[in-house]
């Protein structure tokens, strides 16, 4: 037993120096294990981000279509007001039946994505996918509104003052000629030529305090619409920035 004193006392040393390496050992196979794994889930946060930010950068060309929508049917809407007081005549108008027009909307980013920020490491591409789909969230319940007006209020109006014109609506023809992704965004130059409102009786309500009321109703919800979009496209073009910014990190 004195003898294995001796022994371990005169080679502390080395065995010290032993314990250490494989202690050291150890500690080099944790952490570069933990560095593959950081490095793994990088990668795959960034071919998730990489696919997200072609559905974002989507959304950014269906914003453009919708707000060139509802910018069309604003200049409707102060033309309108023009025929109502008698500074302009009701045939300069064309495609008057924009008014009738209700939105068809879609997110896609949002559609295919809706829980991809729970799936991130990043706070702040978290937060600001978060901050989007509020902003989406409220878009959407604008759009609701705006719905409303022209479903519930603009077109049981003009079915009751009779000036829809229905002669030849549901021709095969008239169909087959529309583009069908233009017909989505209601391109107002491209889907249809031939107005479905009678213009000679719509000008004969047109100054009529009831027609001015629906008027005010749809432009009021028409100015609501245009100042989202606005801020829309802002929080589109900031969350590309970021995930752009984060993938080239």
């Amino acid at each position: 037993m004195k003898r294995l004193f001796t022994i371990l006392y005169q080679k502390w040393p080395e065995y010290l120096i032993e314990i250490l390496v494989i202690i050291i050992g150890i500690l080099a196979a944790f952490t570069l294990n933990n560095w593959n794994d950081v490095r793994n889930t990088r990668k795959q946060e960034n071919v998730l981000l990489s696919n997200f930010l072609e559905d974002v950068k989507l959304d950014s060309h269906a914003l453009n279509s919708y707000q060139n929508r509802i910018a069309t049917q604003s200049i409707l809407n102060q033309k309108l007001f023009l025929v109502s007081k008698g500074n302009k005549p009701i045939h300069e108008i064309e495609n008057l039946n924009i008014i009738r027009w209700n939105m068809n909307i879609g997110h896609i980013a949002y559609s295919n994505n809706p829980e991809i920020a729970t799936n991130l490491s990043s706070e702040t591409i978290r937060k600001a996918i978060r901050e989007y789909y509020s902003r989406i969230t409220l878009h959407d319940f604008i759009v609701k509104e705006y719905n409303h007006v022209i479903i519930d209020i603009v077109r049981p109006f003009l079915r009751s003052k009779k000036i829809l014109e229905t002669d030849g609506i549901f021709a095969r023809s008239t169909f087959d000629t529309i583009d069908h992704e233009l017909f989505i965004f209601q391109d107002s130059q491209k889907i249809s030529n031939s107005p479905t409102i009678d213009q000679e009786k719509f000008s004969m309500i047109a100054s009529s305090e009831e027609f001015e009321q629906v008027l005010f109703e749809i432009s009021a919800k028409t100015g609501v619409l245009e100042r989202e979009y606005v801020s829309l496209k802002a929080a589109n073009q900031e969350l590309i920035a970021i995930i752009k910014e984060f993938l080239n990190q």
